[in-house]
């Protein structure tokens, strides 16, 4: 990845003597002294791709002066190298290391941190940090403006403006570049072939957690380094459950098993949704539904295109539903009533599309323009398309048929100056295709 092309935008975007600092957080423990596998922050990763637990990167006006009296721009702060530790928890990269990796120019312990933010501080106009995540920068800012308006000696310096960098961050990050694309393909492949895997071991008698293990076994093996979000396996009621969390269920003859899964590879997130037949095929009523899902899928990929609204596909996607809930008899009124009452919103309860990228549901929505109209899409962003219908196993405003299941179909999309690309095309989903699996 281009980190020094990122920063150098970054910079533009937030102009002169302004500063952007951004921390990764501390290792979290899930219980005793059992820790969660360490994830790094996603901003910190897009600037500079360092996952060490806590460091610190300080993204500097071009022509700042350091400490020493050096010409720095970027500076990052990690911990020090500590063999008795790291006898424990694997190697650190140090000080030296950091300089060397990261090509920055200056490295630092984290515990000069507040010192070095204060000595490049005096001369900055605007501070940039993330206003809310897991590092609370705050305590650390209030610290340093104090030790920088105390010096009696000096004129008064400092910046008169602080900054949420969460917006300035979003606008670079919700547009992918080739590599950032290339990622993106990688960790749909992946994340197919673990529905693939998944889906194999589908049938009646078999556990959700089997399903799950089978998807996250293939992710590993196929070079994930994590899950992009806790997989989703969700069989008979369970799938019109929108996050069921993968249980003790065991899948039955007539249910269908709906799988929401995504591969982390590279640090970029894959998110891929089917719905498959326990047993091979679909009953009359689930046979309907999914047909109108993806019908409703397709229109709304035809609609994902560069200059359209992000909400364009989701509009696209609720006519389809609306029209066909309407033809079934679930809700009253014409297409037009239905849809300014939002009478589908009893079936159909979320969007449709969410942006995609180092984080599942990507930053890209922050964004609103004056009058809170959505963003426009344009060429490299990457979006979900997953519309779905959910009939809960007690709603007697269906017949008892389309009661207790529930159908959801994702891809993940790129845009393109012409047209888009479905980045999981490679995953069938046709109804046959399903059924066949």
């Amino acid at each position: 990845m281009n980190y020094p092309r990122r920063r150098q935008s970054l910079r533009a975007r937030l102009g002169p003597r302004s500063a952007a600092l951004l921390q990764n957080p501390p290792v979290r423990f899930r219980n005793a002294d059992t820790a969660w596998r360490y994830r790094a922050d996603s901003q910190v990763l897009y600037l500079s791709g360092m996952h060490e637990e806590e460091g610190a990167l300080l993204i500097l006006p071009e022509g700042s002066v350091g400490l020493e009296g050096e010409a720095v721009d970027f500076v990052v702060f990690v911990a020090p190298k500590d063999p008795e530790r790291e006898r424990w928890t694997g190697q650190r990269m140090g000080v030296d290391g950091a300089l060397t990796h990261f090509e920055a120019g200056a490295a630092y312990p984290l515990e000069q941190l507040e010192e070095v933010l204060a000595h490049f501080a005096v001369d900055l106009e605007a501070l940039w940090f993330p206003f809310s995540g897991e590092v609370d920068l705050f305590p650390l800012v209030r610290r340093v403006l104090g030790k920088v308006r105390q010096r009696r000696l000096k004129p008064i310096g400092g910046p008169v403006t602080l900054g949420d960098l969460a917006f300035p961050l979003a606008a670079l990050r919700c547009v992918k570049d080739d590599e950032e694309l290339a990622a993106l393909r990688r960790s749909a492949a992946v994340t197919a072939a673990g529905m693939r895997a998944g889906a194999a071991v589908i049938r009646p008698g078999v556990r959700e957690r089997e399903v799950e293990a089978a998807i996250g076994a293939a992710f590993r093996c196929g070079g994930a380094e994590a899950l992009a979000f806790e997989t989703i396996v969700g069989a008979g009621p369970h799938s019109a459950v929108l996050h069921h969390a993968s249980g003790e269920r065991v899948i039955a003859a007539g249910d269908v098993v709906l799988i929401d899964a995504g591969a982390e590879v590279g640090g970029y997130a894959g998110d891929i949704t089917r719905t498959y037949p326990a047993d091979g095929v679909f009953t009359e009523a689930q046979r309907t539904i999914y047909a109108l899902v993806l019908a409703a899928q397709e229109a709304a990929i035809a609609q994902a295109v560069a200059g359209a609204s992000f909400r364009a596909p989701h509009e696209a996607a609720r006519r389809v539903l609306a029209q066909g809930l309407l033809e079934l008899g679930f809700l009253r009124g014409s297409l037009e009533e239905v849809l300014e009452q939002e009478q589908e919103r009893a079936f159909f309860m979320h969007g449709t599309s969410h942006f995609l990228g180092l984080d599942a549901h990507d930053v890209g929505e922050v964004f609103r323009r004056e009058g809170g109209a959505p963003v426009t899409l344009s060429a490299g962003m990457v979006i979900s398309v997953e519309p779905g219908l959910y009939f809960a196993a007690d709603d007697t405003r269906v017949p008892e048929a389309y009661r207790g299941f529930g159908v959801r179909i994702e891809d993940m999309v790129a845009i393109h100056a012409a047209g888009n690309e479905v980045l999981s095309a490679a995953l069938p989903k046709g109804l046959e295709e399903v059924e066949r699996r």
